[in-house]
C-alpha cells in the first residue's frame, strides 16, 4: 500500500478537524464533549534537531521510517466548566434534600421523645 503523508501538522489536522465537525453541524448544535482522535504519524528529526510528526494515510511495507499510531482527546473546556456546575448543583440539591430529610427525621423523635416524658410522669 502507498504511503500518503499529509503536508500539515498535527495542529493544523486538529484545527481543519474540529472546524470541519463544527461546519457539519445542523444549526443550534454545537460540540458538548469531548472529540477522540486516533491518527498514523511519521516522527522525523529536521535539520535543527527538533523533532516534527506528519500525518500518515496508510504503510508502506520495506519503509525505513517508524510509522505510530497515537489516540488523544480534545474538549471544549468552556462546556466542561457549565456541565461541571450543573452537576454540582444537581449535588447541591440532593445534599440539602439529605439534610432535610435529617431534620425532620430528628423534629420526630424530639416530639416523641417529649410525648413519652409527659406521658410517662
Amino acid at each position: 500500500m502507498k504511503k500518503i503523508i499529509a503536508d500539515y501538522s498535527i495542529s493544523d489536522f486538529i484545527r481543519q478537524s474540529v472546524s470541519e465537525i463544527q461546519k457539519g453541524l445542523p444549526q443550534g448544535y454545537e460540540i458538548v464533549d469531548e472529540i477522540e482522535f486516533e491518527v498514523s504519524v511519521e516522527a522525523e528529526t529536521n535539520r535543527k534537531g527538533e523533532l516534527t510528526f506528519k500525518i500518515v494515510s496508510g504503510e508502506q511495507a520495506n519503509s525505513k521510517v517508524q510509522t505510530h499510531r497515537i489516540n488523544f482527546a480534545i474538549a471544549n473546556t468552556a462546556n466542561q466548566l457549565e456541565k461541571s456546575e450543573a452537576e454540582a448543583q444537581v449535588s447541591v440539591r440532593v445534599m440539602k434534600g439529605m439534610f432535610q430529610s435529617l431534620v425532620d427525621i430528628g423534629e420526630q423523635l424530639e416530639a416523641k421523645n417529649s410525648q413519652t416524658k409527659v406521658e410517662g410522669k
